[in-house]
C-alpha cells in the first residue's frame, strides 16, 4: 500500500478499523541481532508534506490483531484508515498470497 499526502502539511497515520479484526496497529519490522521483530509505533507512521511512504512485507505495515473470521485469498474487506489531521479513509482490501 502507498500512502500519498498531497497536501503541503505533514500528516500521521495513527491507526484504523475494520470488521475483520478486533484491532488494527500500525507496525514496523525491524532486525534486533539476527532476529526480525514487528513493533508497533505507538505514535503512528508520519507522512510527509507532498511526500509518500510504502507499506509493504518486511517494513511498515498493519496489522490486524484478533481476527474475527478466516480470510482466504480473494476475500474482500473494508479497512478504515486513521489519519491525525485528515482523518478517516475507508480503503476496500482484497487478499492475495504473497
Amino acid at each position: 500500500m502507498q500512502l500519498k499526502n498531497v497536501g503541503g502539511e505533514a500528516d500521521r497515520l495513527t491507526g484504523g478499523q475494520t470488521d475483520v479484526a478486533e484491532v488494527v496497529e500500525i507496525h514496523e519490522t525491524v532486525m534486533e541481532g539476527e532476529v526480525m521483530k514487528m513493533k508497533m509505533l505507538p505514535d503512528g507512521l508520519a507522512v510527509p508534506a507532498k511526500g509518500e511512504v510504502l507499506l509493504k512485507p518486511g517494513s511498515y505495515h498493519v496489522m490486524l490483531i484478533g481476527m474475527k473470521r478466516a480470510l482466504n485469498p480473494g476475500d474482500t474487506f473494508t479497512l478504515d484508515l486513521q489519519f491525525e489531521k485528515s482523518g478517516t479513509m475507508a480503503l476496500e482490501v482484497t487478499v492475495r498470497e504473497m
